[in-house]
């Protein structure tokens, strides 16, 4: 079951523009490489745009690669 804004079970509407524009700033990082910069910055930016909409992430590292 989805978790919307409006608590559980209301599934948020897609906005296409401003999916569009996540997948578009997610792309412009590059390719996301462990241990590179790109990989990096993506992460950030999850990290930033999760927090932004309430919504709580995890963050994980990859060691030993």
């Amino acid at each position: 079951m989805g978790y919307g804004k409006d608590g559980p079970g209301k599934i948020p509407t897609l906005n296409a523009g401003i999916a569009y524009q996540c997948i578009q700033k997610q792309v412009g990082f590059g390719p996301r490489v462990p241990n590179t910069q790109a990989n990096c910055l993506c992460g950030v930016y999850l990290a930033a745009t999760t927090d932004s909409t309430g919504r709580k992430g995890v963050c994980t590292t990859l060691s030993g690669i």
